[in-house]
């Protein structure tokens, strides 16, 4: 038994490894979710970073890609890779039903605005094949601005 769970750990190293990276778009977003739920819950960057890296894991495995894949896929494919990645997110955090859904609704603004800010800064559509990196200014202006929002004075909304 003890073997069977080292042997799962270390497949699960090996994926972290190459198939959570992905292209700086995409690690601007996981970099923005990380920052708001360690200033939101007061709790250890370390963790959240591998709480989402093995979300990532688990949802590029069930999709048979690796995250920097995720950006070719097509809309609508793509927003259920980010949607599932933030339920199992919460979902390891163990919150309560009002922490939950404020927490998936504030996901869902910064992952909107994200995509708002990487169209404007010419992210190439998911039919390209050649994508080229966004800069670090536009990367600071990103974070920047997904840190400006404040999502503390959202009341009333209901899932």
């Amino acid at each position: 038994m003890y073997a069977g769970a080292i042997e799962q750990r270390s497949e699960c190293m090996m994926n972290t490894s190459k198939d959570t990276i992905g292209h700086n778009d995409q690690e601007i977003l996981i970099r923005a979710l990380v920052m708001y739920i360690v200033k939101k819950l007061k709790t250890s960057e370390g963790i959240v970073i591998g709480t989402f890296r093995m979300c990532i894991a688990e949802g590029a495995k069930n999709l048979g890609k690796p995250f920097r894949d995720v950006r070719n896929l097509p809309d609508a494919e793509r927003d259920a890779f980010y949607m599932g990645m933030f339920d199992m997110v919460i979902d390891r955090m163990k919150l309560n039903l009002a922490m939950r859904r404020a927490f998936k609704y504030d996901c869902l603004q910064i992952y909107e605005r994200w995509k708002e800010r990487t169209r404007e800064m010419g992210t190439p559509p998911a039919e390209s094949a050649a994508a080229p990196e966004i800069d670090q200014k536009k990367q600071d202006e990103l974070l920047n601005d997904l840190d400006s929002l404040n999502l503390d004075d959202i009341e009333g909304f209901d899932l």
